[in-house]
């Protein structure tokens, strides 16, 4: 996507997620030249419901139609990012402490998957707990993907 379609998105989503107590997780945008597909994932400190959703949709979609950002036909969908997709930002490190966490992090050009309890999160490093108790440090940019564990 344009990067200043994005951050005219940002822009305008800004306002509408305040109004919600919701923050941006992600924007991708998919499809052809003519027909584009934006998902924006948003989420609460709480969990985000279906009527956050709706509301946050029609208001952003209002506000598209207004200011015209997006040339030719487009679909927005607004939705929460959900358990099985990766956590984005420092905010869901934060939201989520107490669960457990699957990381993927790169050590000496292999990529190792790591499982533990995600007990600390500030804005450069968080710390999971491991199976043996011990605790370990890592930067988020030095993180692959990281996806909350399910317990199924």
């Amino acid at each position: 996507m344009n990067k200043q379609i994005e951050q005219s998105l940002r822009e305008l989503l800004e306002p509408v997620l305040e109004r919600y107590d919701a923050f941006l997780v992600e924007i991708i945008a998919r499809g052809e030249r003519n027909t584009k597909i934006i998902e924006i994932f948003i989420d609460t400190d709480k969990g985000v419901d279906a009527k956050t959703i709706t509301d946050v949709n029609k208001e952003l979609n209002y506000q598209l139609a207004e200011d015209a950002i997006i040339s030719g036909t487009y679909r927005v969908s607004v939705s929460s990012p959900g358990l099985d997709r990766p956590l984005k930002i420092t905010r869901q490190y934060k939201k989520n402490l107490g669960r457990e966490l699957e990381v993927h992090v790169t050590v000496d050009e292999k990529t190792q998957k790591i499982v533990g309890t995600l007990t600390e999160a500030d804005e450069t490093v968080f710390t999971l707990q491991l199976n043996d108790s011990t605790k370990k440090d890592f930067e988020y940019n030095t993180i692959q993907k990281a996806f909350i564990k399910l317990p199924w």
